[in-house]
């Protein structure tokens, strides 16, 4: 098989940051980019050695496939044509804003048996991998990812912008469909929700807690995790790990710390963190999560399978997000003092 002809459509933040690594991709060769904007596109073309577009139409008859990292309110139109002339797409999260139009992309990739590719790219963070490796059945999971205002993605909320990330890391631990969703928060910079607060049960009765703020003094991305038998936290940022696990002496039956006598109770205080409940820490190996799901993307074009996140993997989470915002908004809690409502 030849290397596929790969474009990249929008020449913002991100997009600059997919073409460059684009060039590195096995069994892929970037063949454009486009962007309406010329200062965009000059400052790609100051790093990527290939044609530039300013209508990504015209980029169409020399791909096989393309990365959007377009604004959010274009995402539908621009996946919706690329699929419709038989391109594959890797688009950035989200895929769309509207439960609707991301279930149509579904559809339209499947009836032209297309690879639809969705851009979470925490799902190839390698702590995360470990977590999915050590845990089967979470019964809590708490996130929280916090940063500074970026005045990028003002299209949208902090919701879709960041807790959406999250959304889809607890959707795909817990397995299961969501049963109820309570949430609040408020602007702060935008006419959008600037920081929002979560909670998700799903039916299997885990119970998820998320935190996001995109006007925050201080920048976090954590996930933790508890089960029967660990806790186990992830920093996603500097790829360190926390994992407390049970030990087989308090997972005894025998074991009854109130019936410890005083002699025990005092030998243990020092022994609770190294032999009833052993801390582990590890740290995650060095990769580049965006330029693995890329190249998912192309590999799952080449293999003819199931991107790591499909269109309908991000049509739940889209949904979820949704209803998040919903609660927000029902809450009337979303805007300060004197602000109008979005």
């Amino acid at each position: 098989m030849n290397d596929l002809r790969l474009g990249v459509i929008g020449c913002g933040h991100l997009g600059k940051i997919h073409a460059r690594l684009a060039q590195q991709l096995q069994h892929a060769t970037l063949v454009g980019f486009s962007d309406p904007n010329q200062a965009a596109r000059e400052q790609v073309a100051e790093t990527v050695d290939c044609p530039a577009y300013e209508d990504f139409t015209d980029l169409l008859p020399h791909i096989d496939a393309a990365i959007v990292a377009a604004p959010t309110s274009l995402h539908f139109s621009i996946v919706q044509q690329l699929l419709e002339s038989g391109k594959h797409v890797l688009v950035e999260k989200p895929m769309t804003t509207d439960a609707e139009e991301a279930k149509q992309l579904v559809e339209t990739a499947a009836r032209q048996e297309l690879v639809l590719a969705v851009g979470h790219v925490e799902q190839f963070n390698p702590t995360f991998a470990e977590l999915r490796r050590r845990v089967s059945q979470p019964q809590f999971m708490e996130a929280v990812r916090t940063g500074g205002f970026t005045f990028r993605s003002t299209d949208v909320g902090v919701v879709f912008d960041l807790m959406i990330h999250d959304l889809d890391l607890i959707r795909s631990l817990a397995g299961c469909p969501v049963t109820e969703i309570s949430a609040t928060g408020f602007s702060l910079l935008s006419e959008h929700e600037d920081f929002a607060e979560a909670r998700v049960t799903f039916a299997n009765g885990c119970v998820a807690q998320l935190k996001a703020s995109r006007a925050s003094q201080t920048a976090e991305r954590k996930l933790t995790i508890h089960s029967d038998a660990q806790r186990i936290v992830m920093d996603m940022a500097s790829r360190q790990g926390s994992i407390l696990t049970r030990s087989p002496r308090v997972c005894s039956p025998s074991w009854n710390v109130r019936r410890l006598t005083a002699e025990a109770t005092q030998d243990y205080k020092d022994k609770v963190f190294t032999e009833l409940l052993p801390v582990e820490s590890c740290q995650l190996p060095e990769n580049n999560p965006l330029q693995d799901e890329q190249q998912d993307f192309v590999d799952s074009i080449r293999e003819k399978r199931s991107p790591r996140v499909s269109g309908a993997d991000a049509t739940e989470s889209i949904e979820m997000a949704l209803k998040v915002i919903a609660q927000i908004q029902s809450t009337k809690r979303q805007t300060l003092p004197g602000r109008q409502a979005a």
